[in-house]
């Protein structure tokens, strides 16, 4: 996991700008750094999953078994 500074590294928030520049967002991304897409559900802020440490487990065992 990493944290990204979006106005140090705009060309890093630009790559992976997928549903809009909101923040946070927590990435899954293969060992090629694509994205694990079909891990996330459907739902307006796509890759915010909260401040329940739960919501950032499940997000790491989900794209664990997608790897």
């Amino acid at each position: 996991m990493i944290r990204v500074n979006i106005d140090k590294h705009a060309d890093l928030n630009e790559a992976y700008g997928f549903d809009g520049k909101y923040v946070p967002r927590t990435f899954a991304v293969n060992p090629d750094g694509e994205m694990i897409h079909q891990i996330y559900p459907p739902k307006q802020y796509k890759y915010y999953i909260g401040l329940n440490p739960a919501n950032l487990l499940t997000l790491m065992q989900e794209a664990r078994s997608n790897t």
